[in-house]
């Protein structure tokens, strides 16, 4: 895992006047803002959905929190169906048989239906808090650069600070910017759209 420390001894070359704890509040909300706005932190997470049970808290890591929902499967007599995304209050919790629908509020989820205890894999984008310490290394590896001009971008614009550099904070600003844009792009093209699932008639011999 990569840490707001790794931000912050890389850029206290380029600051070195400036305190660490400012340095490491301005990664901070270089981070929130990146990942808030270009969607890129994506998270799956297995889930056991009970049977009867309709309401699931879905496990995220500390100092997140869910931005959307993407994506449940289910995995049900050796089938994997897509559940419909839908608002809770259009959720038919009377439904009967597997679950076909999903809706979220924040970190809870709600179901229609759970006939059985069935498998289940939940997809979502994370927003971290203000109080965030630790990014997955593969996403800061990738975003490193961006963060970082969002963080300077920050930095230079402390007026009355003898690092205080307006046209160097307009072009990390610049940069951070163009890293968000492309981010949103890349997580566009990337993001699992939910299949409807086909209905049969059950009533109906081949």
């Amino acid at each position: 895992m990569a840490t707001v420390q790794d931000w912050v001894d890389d850029l206290s070359v380029e600051v070195p006047s400036c305190l660490e704890i400012t340095v490491a509040r301005a990664v901070k909300f270089s981070i929130q803002e990146f990942f808030g706005r270009s969607e890129a932190w994506s998270y799956e997470a297995p889930l056991l959905l009970k049977m009867g049970i309709l309401e699931y808290t879905l496990p995220i890591p500390d100092e997140t929190y869910i931005l959307a929902n993407k994506y449940v499967t289910t995995k049900y007599q050796g089938y994997t169906e897509s559940l419909i995304s839908t608002l809770k209050k259009d959720l038919d919790l009377n439904a009967k048989g597997t679950p076909s629908s999903f809706a979220s509020d924040g970190s809870t989820m709600f179901v229609d239906s759970v006939k059985s205890d069935t498998k289940c894999l939940v997809g979502f984008t994370l927003k971290p808090t203000r109080n965030i310490d630790i990014v997955p290394d593969a996403i800061a590896d990738r975003y490193f650069e961006t963060i970082r001009h969002g963080a300077l971008f920050r930095l230079k614009s402390m007026i009355g600070k003898d690092y205080f550099d307006m046209k160097g904070a307009q072009q990390h600003e610049i940069f951070f910017e163009k890293g968000i844009a492309l981010s949103v792009r890349e997580s566009k093209k990337l993001r699992s759209r939910v299949r409807r699932p086909a209905k049969f008639n059950k009533g109906f011999a081949w």
